[in-house]
């Protein structure tokens, strides 16, 4: 490696057989070259020791500009819609630094990382979209409970709680947002006011891990939960202003 390496060399290849191209190669003092090739479809394709970089094609349809990796997978391309596709096939976006603990970063959905990732200067994750679709972050959390409205039967009125198909344990009944018909459903103790058009009483989460209404939940009625930030174990006692007991003593 040394200056005298410098060095462009055009091979015309006139008349060659096909699959051997017109190229320019351009070679500097390190002594590792990048080559252009005129391909047998009029694209150019530049080359070197890691692979195809990236290539040009002479159409207006389709991918006219491409940039990929060792393996030959666009990372970058650009198609006649003048649609930009970064890591289309899977892989990490970084913005604001060269490595993964960038403060944005957007990742390839699969099962073990998050889709997006917002990042302080330090490298911590402050919200995240995980692949499943939930929104996290530094001190919050929403989970999506599974629909349970196909068991309503007008007959049961204890069901298991679900995310994603695995049934989970709330531990903190007050963590759930949960409605019937859109109506909020408030936790079933005596110290909290039933809100709801179903008899008298809320849900509460029963010793099994299930919710339990204190009636059969009408066959039809719509359901919808969040599990929302918090504890979780139990940390409020009530939310009724007075209890009876108040009344009657002129509290």
């Amino acid at each position: 490696m040394a200056n005298s390496d410098k060095n462009i060399l055009i091979t015309p290849n006139v008349n060659a057989a096909t699959g051997t191209y017109p190229t320019i190669r351009f070679t500097g003092s390190g002594n590792t070259p990048i080559t252009l090739s005129v391909l047998d479809d009029n694209s150019l394709s530049f080359t070197g020791s890691a692979g195809q970089l990236f290539s040009i094609t002479n159409s207006l349809s389709g991918i006219i500009f491409s940039v990929n990796d060792v393996s030959g997978i666009p990372q970058i391309d650009v198609a006649d819609t003048g649609l930009l596709r970064l890591v289309p096939f899977g892989g990490t976006v970084a913005i604001g630094t060269s490595s993964s603990t960038a403060r944005l970063t957007v990742k390839s959905a699969s099962a073990s990382v998050n889709t997006q990732e917002w990042q302080d200067t330090s490298g911590n994750t402050v919200a995240s979209i995980s692949s499943t679709g939930n929104l996290g972050g530094a001190g919050f959390d929403i989970y999506p409970l599974d629909d349970i409205s196909i068991y309503f039967d007008g007959r049961e009125r204890r069901f298991t709680p679900r995310y994603a198909g695995v049934q989970i344990t709330p531990l903190n009944p007050f963590r759930l947002l949960l409605s019937v018909n859109g109506i909020i459903q408030t936790v079933d103790t005596p110290d909290y006011v039933w809100q709801s058009m179903l008899p008298r009483y809320g849900f509460m989460v029963d010793s099994d891990g299930l919710i339990a209404f204190h009636e059969q939940v009408p066959a039809g009625s719509t359901f919808d939960a969040r599990l929302m930030p918090g504890s979780s174990t139990t940390t409020v006692t009530k939310n009724y202003p007075f209890k009876a007991a108040d009344i009657l003593l002129g509290a």
